[in-house]
């Protein structure tokens, strides 16, 4: 792929697996030009077999993990300028994350500088940084991938949630700051999605519940059950990331995208609870999942 080519760019970041794999297949196979960031010579092999696409290996950050943060951009942005060339950067997916989960007592602050390092400072220098390249395009497009855990919040996930908040007041904040420059910025904010992220619910759970001491396990052993089973709950309901990718392909296409987007059941029902129950029943409906989640697993057992 290079600037020469009439059709049009788009980059999407975390595109080894999940969602931004699938953004990257349904754009492609659309007739887009598209570059994916990926962590492994695996993961640019895969993606250097679909026509159409150019995978940009992202070098080791400053934690020794490639992932997109300050430091790998320095390296995305020159090769994102050579291959787009003059027609420009029409759109931007901002969909790399990481999660980074635990019981708020035993999270470190490297922990949750950790979550912002990929999920927000990474989506926003990455943004500021391809200006000038989207507004070499006509009608450029970023679509920030967020998560309806950013409004409703969840336990043991509060730096992912707090890291998906911001994304929502950088996104509403350059969708104001931009509207006569470009380009045009959305927000989608998916429920539960069937990725590699979320997957493993147990894994992440008994990581979690390793950790603790006799102490904490008396206190939050409830807690941690009821939150295995809401994870399995996402791993096996989660909607499929092709469903995301086909929102993510209309916000770059339609003629006005909206600000935000909803996707999956349980992201619309809790954006409608989120506005119309006051905090308190949102705290009340929370302690009736988590017990049902209890006793789901104690019904297994």
């Amino acid at each position: 792929m290079d600037g020469r080519n009439n059709s049009r760019s788009v980059l999407v970041t975390g595109a080894s697996t999940g969602i931004g794999l699938a953004t990257v297949k349904r754009l492609a196979g659309l007739g887009w030009n598209v570059l994916g960031t990926v962590r492994s010579e695996s993961d640019a092999e895969a993606l250097g077999h679909i026509d159409r696409c150019t995978p940009l290996m992202l070098e080791f950050d400053l934690d020794g993990r490639r992932s997109v943060t300050e430091t790998t951009i320095d390296a995305i942005v020159p090769n994102v300028d050579r291959l787009v060339g003059s027609a420009g950067l029409a759109g931007l997916v901002n969909n790399a994350g990481i999660v980074v989960a635990g019981l708020f007592e035993t999270l470190s602050v490297d922990d949750w500088r950790r979550q912002f390092e990929v999920n927000v400072f990474g989506a926003v220098e990455l943004t500021r940084r391809l200006l000038p390249a989207m507004r070499r395009a006509v009608d450029p497009r970023v679509v920030m991938v967020g998560s309806i855990s950013g409004r409703v919040g969840a336990p043991m996930l509060a730096p992912y949630c707090a890291s998906k908040h911001a994304l929502d007041g950088v996104a509403k904040s350059l969708r104001r700051e931009f509207r006569s420059t470009g380009p045009r910025v959305t927000l989608i904010e998916p429920g539960a999605v069937t990725t590699p992220l979320w997957g493993k619910a147990n894994d992440l759970a008994d990581r979690i519940e390793a950790g603790l001491d006799d102490d904490q396990r008396r206190r939050y052993g409830t807690l941690i059950a009821a939150q295995r089973e809401a994870l399995a709950d996402g791993e096996r309901q989660g909607i499929e990331p092709d469903a995301v990718a086909e929102l993510i392909e209309k916000t770059l296409t339609v003629s006005r995208p909206r600000a935000r987007y909803l996707i999956g059941m349980d992201a619309r029902a809790g954006g409608v609870l989120d506005r119309v129950l006051p905090d308190a029943g949102m705290e009340l409906l929370g302690r009736l999942l988590a017990e049902r989640g209890v006793r789901s697993t104690d019904q297994r057992r």
